[in-house]
């Protein structure tokens, strides 16, 4: 068996203070006083995972026991059982819902607390409230820096084993493909997609490189307006001359007709289509939430909702010169009738269906 390896743990707070050196972690009250410098080269050391053997034949008095006591050294996590990948992708997600919540609930407490209770953290912790929160940031940033540092390799090997090269034309693009890809087009989404990305990243392909896209019950996903108009623009750059883009989002204004009309029926017909929506005690509710102003902190729920108005505003504002808006199924270009593969567009009461189809030129 390998032997464990330790690591400096992401919340570590080094300062120095009247002469010497103090090592804590940023949540613990535990804290040790050095007088060597020496304690910053273990540290440092210990910046990627080694053995703790390798450490004592360099540093034989390191007081390794104690750092790993107060938790300023953990346990390297192997990479097969390291969260973030494979199974435990879901588990990382729902810890950053975790920290948005705990981050919410900490500016509210920084608005209502007056500096003398501010004063008394500092006094038993002997650390500022802004160096704790720029550890905290630290440590994210650190994560986003390695994340973003391999994302293009990530994605350039996906397009090498796919055999798609650099100078690439007429793709058709599957955009938020999910689990129904279509045949003979790109199908591009999270992992585990034919290519897995985040399209927040970009588009991996030059100006001009597609023909078509295709986007089904994905646009309602990302902040409105910056996020979707980043989205819409990366989309637009990659259309060829005259290339055509199809979008399908929720029909936010009949969610709001049925809404004034007092129609329950219309939300309450939904759930045949969508079975997981969650049963709400009122009608506002229930249209808020579907048009992304009524969720807490769920990265994966809807972020806006839209009408035909906005969503035309949107595409003219990212450049493509012609939007109008479509219905199921009825694309004049063959390429595009693919409304059929969605889990959802098809999904109708009282003859209409509840999604909005729109078609755009580059």
């Amino acid at each position: 068996m390998e032997p464990s390896k330790l690591v400096v743990s992401p919340d570590v707070v080094v300062r120095f203070k009247e002469g010497r050196i103090v090592v804590h972690t940023a949540f613990r009250p535990a804290h040790l006083l050095f007088d060597s410098m020496e304690i910053v080269s273990v540290l440092a050391f210990f910046r990627c995972p080694r053995e703790q053997r390798e450490a004592l034949e360099v540093f034989p008095e390191a007081p390794l026991d104690t750092l790993q006591g107060v938790g300023v050294l953990i346990p390297a996590e192997p990479p097969s059982e390291a969260s973030g990948g494979g199974a435990n992708a879901g588990a990382a997600s729902a810890q950053v819902v975790t920290l948005a919540r705990a981050l919410d609930s900490i500016a509210g407490d920084l608005d209502a607390f007056d500096p003398s209770t501010l004063r008394e953290i500092v006094r038993e912790s002997g650390i500022s409230v802004a160096a704790r929160i720029q550890s905290a940031l630290a440590a994210v940033d650190a994560l986003r820096g390695e994340l973003c540092a391999r994302r293009q390799g990530y994605v350039r090997a996906q397009l090498d084993k796919l055999g798609i090269g650099p100078d690439v034309e007429h793709l058709k693009l599957h955009i938020g493909a999910g689990r129904y890809p279509l045949d003979g087009w790109l199908n591009i989404d999270r992992y585990p997609a034919q290519l897995a990305l985040d399209i927040r990243w970009g588009l991996p392909f030059a100006d001009g490189a597609a023909d078509f896209a295709f986007l089904s019950h994905t646009l309602e996903h990302f902040y409105y307006p910056h996020e979707a108009l980043n989205v819409v623009r990366e989309i637009r750059r990659v259309l060829s001359a005259s290339g055509m883009l199809r979008v399908i989002v929720p029909d936010i204004e009949k969610c709001l007709c049925a809404y004034v009309e007092q129609d329950g029926e219309f939300f309450s017909s939904r759930r045949k289509t969508w079975t997981w929506w969650p049963e709400a005690a009122t009608r506002l509710e229930d249209f808020l939430a579907y048009a992304g102003a009524g969720p807490e902190f769920g990265f994966a729920g809807h972020k806006f909702g839209y009408d035909f108005e906005t969503l035309r505003h949107l595409l003219h504002n990212a450049g493509f010169r012609q939007v109008e808006r479509s219905a199921y199924m009825q694309s004049a270009h063959a390429e595009l009738r693919h409304d059929d593969a969605s889990a959802v567009a098809g999904a109708m009461y009282r003859e209409q269906h509840y999604s909005l189809f729109v078609e755009a030129v580059a």
